[in-house]
């Protein structure tokens, strides 16, 4: 059985922490048993719908997912260092280093419970609050940016230090009310979140300086 995130095989009897990237994996998959995301939808092995602890009927998981006013914690982080990157190596190659850092610095996105929203290039924009509410989503909110960029800054010195190349990542937060739901036409819709809020946490983003989290 590997681990989902670093693709490393659990030692027998150990499937509740990988000990090589630390990721936890909370959710087991009743038909294959592997590891899962907590939240994850559906295994990451077979396909399989995962149902997690608590989870009582189809009606509560559309309950979350229906449209509604609430106040949710939007995240955007920018990664900056890529175009140097593209510059110097194969786009093949270029694509695997930023699923790879991806991948590593999006890990306390689900060990906090948040949600990512959507990919936009080289940015994420992260959801705290949205599908799953905690009284204490903004600071999770923050805590998880303080990760993210510490480690970017591993993954700079792990992966591309010997190349002499580096990445930054500069963050913007908000807390506000939002409408949530799924937008999309008829055949593809995906789950999100609008409002003034999201707009505000972009411009932070934009204005902010690497290694920086502007919050409002």
């Amino acid at each position: 059985m590997n681990c989902f995130n670093c693709g490393y095989k659990f030692p027998s009897g150990n499937t509740r922490e990988c000990s090589l990237c630390g990721m936890k994996t909370p959710v087991k998959c009743s038909v294959c048993e592997s590891p899962n995301p907590l939240m994850a939808k559906f295994c990451f092995n077979c396909g399989a719908q995962l149902i997690k602890p608590g989870s009582q009927s189809s009606i509560e998981n559309h309950n979350i997912l229906t449209e509604n006013r609430k106040n949710v914690a939007v995240i955007f982080a920018d990664i900056s260092g890529f175009t140097a990157l593209s510059e110097k190596k194969d786009p093949e190659e270029v694509r695997e280093i930023i699923n790879e850092c991806f991948t590593f610095i999006t890990k306390p996105i689900y060990e906090l419970e948040g949600t990512i929203d959507k990919y936009i290039g080289d940015c994420v924009m992260v959801l705290f609050g949205a599908k799953y509410s905690h009284s204490d989503d903004p600071k999770r909110a923050v805590t998880c940016a303080l990760r993210m960029l510490k480690l970017i800054k591993e993954f700079s010195r792990e992966r591309l230090s010997s190349r002499k190349l580096s990445l930054n990542m500069s963050v913007g937060i908000s807390y506000g009310l939002v409408v949530t739901g799924s937008v999309g036409n008829y055949f593809d819709k995906d789950y999100t979140v609008m409002g003034d809020v999201v707009n505000t946490a972009q411009r932070l983003q934009t204005a902010s300086i690497y290694k920086t989290i502007l919050i409002t």
